[in-house]
């Protein structure tokens, strides 16, 4: 491909498309940017541009000003794959303190995601990670990091435009409801979050003791039965110790702390 572009006759096309393909090599030496389906579209048509000639087999003339067109076009795509990269580059760069700050519980997790998402909001990792980062920081923090209903219903937000039809993010969303005080006033929600996750997600036993620690909450003794059996028919025992111990309050009041 080099020893035809410098000895065919140039046009602004093949300078364009040149220039296009020496972009993506030098991207390449800091990322792999031929993951992307739009990069290999743009180097196959580059290089079908320098080779166009090579074998005759179907030849077209273009016109200077449209040559020049697709030469300024192929030259703007080129650098806006310089620019995307660069910028998914220093957002991963970023998302990084995410994992490191969740393992010690340090809120600057959610920050570090959050910035993540604002540098490069086109990344699905980073969307889809928004609410697990919120779960596993509630969960390792112990109660001593306390998260927004703000900023926790827009990581959920965010995270629903990646990742809507995930049990991962429903069963996130629903731990950190119920795991407070607003599952007095988001019963909608819980329910609906339930619904969607016993069609979907049926076969998880954590969906099963979220619904009986849900009516354990609400006094709903005929509903934690339910929840309790269908978690016990499960052929994993990984929850069997929480769902029996969630029978103890058949009888009692509604509860108010999780079982452990």
């Amino acid at each position: 491909m080099v020893y035809r572009f410098f000895t065919k006759e140039k046009d602004a096309l093949d300078i364009g498309a040149a220039m296009s393909l020496l972009i993506v090599a030098a991207l390449s030496q800091i990322s792999f940017p031929l993951q992307n389906p739009a990069t290999i579209t743009v180097v196959v048509f580059c290089a079908a541009a320098l080779m166009q000639g090579e074998r005759p087999r179907l030849t077209i003339n273009l016109p200077l000003l449209t040559s020049r067109v697709f030469g300024v076009l192929f030259l703007a795509i080129g650098i806006g794959v310089v620019v995307s990269a660069s910028t998914s580059f220093k957002a991963e760069k970023v998302f990084i303190q995410t994992k490191a700050n969740i393992t010690v519980a340090h809120p600057a997790a959610l920050q570090a995601n959050l910035r993540a998402y604002e540098i490069y909001p086109y990344e699905r990792r980073y969307r889809h990670q928004l609410m697990l980062t919120v779960g596993a920081l509630l969960k390792s923090a112990h109660g001593d990091v306390t998260i927004t209903k703000e900023a926790a219903d827009q990581a959920y937000r965010i995270a629903n435009t990646a990742s809507r039809f995930m049990p991962a993010v429903q069963m996130t969303r629903l731990e950190y409801l119920l795991n407070g005080d607003r599952w007095k006033e988001e019963r909608d929600e819980i329910d609906e979050l339930l619904s969607w996750l016993k069609s979907h997600a049926k076969l998880q036993p954590g969906v099963w003791l979220a619904e009986g620690y849900y009516a354990a909450k609400t006094g709903d003794a005929l509903r934690l039965i339910n929840a309790i059996n269908a978690g016990l028919s499960l052929p994993t025992e990984t929850h069997d110790e929480a769902l029996k111990r969630l029978a103890e309050f058949v009888k009692t009041e509604p509860i108010s702390e999780t079982p452990s």
